[in-house]
């Protein structure tokens, strides 16, 4: 798969140096735009038709050679691909486009279209015409077994460890001096303790 970065947008765009709005450009090369730059008669806001005719006949002519080359770098001939250039948008339905696409590859070239019965589009504003490409895509993926890509996966929750705090230690009573000479007495009272001698200390 390769991308050429250009297309009829870029006609458009040319047209717009003879002093025309991108929007009446775009209309007037639907209407009278000409790929092969067949004169045509008259003018349009001063403008000659065979001018006009000019910018968008070299724009093809450059957008065709690109087209022309990556079936060479893919290391292609006309004769292993058989069943020719399906080409489709709105670049394709310029007049004399696909003509001078088929003579300069030396190739057929047929125009893609929506054949399914079961494709319908609901919004008036979508020409099938001109998103036969976008159309296909989708349809292609829904064949396939696509997922609503709108809807979140649903998370799979795991298991959380939960682990006790430990009991607090009691901490252990502080004793003043007093204190702990009380309890020194207390204890030597309760086991006294013993004389070299054989007797009682306490005794004495």
């Amino acid at each position: 798969m390769q991308t050429i970065p250009m297309g009829s947008r870029n006609i458009t765009r040319d047209l717009t140096r003879l002093n025309y709005v991108e929007e009446d450009a775009e209309a007037l090369k639907r209407q009278r735009g000409n790929a092969k730059g067949a004169p045509a008669e008259g003018s349009v806001d001063d403008v000659k038709m065979t001018e006009f005719n000019n910018y968008v006949s070299h724009r093809a002519a450059e957008i065709i050679a690109n087209i022309k080359e990556q079936i060479s770098y893919a290391g292609l001939t006309p004769a292993e691909l058989p069943a020719g250039i399906v080409i489709v948008g709105g670049g394709a339905r310029l007049a004399e486009f696909n003509t001078l696409l088929g003579d300069t590859t030396k190739m057929k070239v047929r125009m893609g279209s929506i054949i399914s019965p079961r494709i319908g589009i609901a919004d008036s504003r979508i020409s099938p015409a001109y998103s036969v490409d976008v159309v296909s895509i989708l349809y292609a993926a829904a064949q396939a077994g696509a997922q609503e890509c709108l809807s979140p996966e649903p998370v799979k929750e795991e298991p959380i460890e939960i682990i006790p705090e430990p009991e607090p230690v009691a901490e252990p009573e502080r004793q003043s001096g007093f204190s702990k000479a009380i309890n020194w007495l207390k204890r030597q009272i309760q086991e006294p303790p013993e004389d070299p001698d054989g007797g009682d200390l306490l005794d004495d």
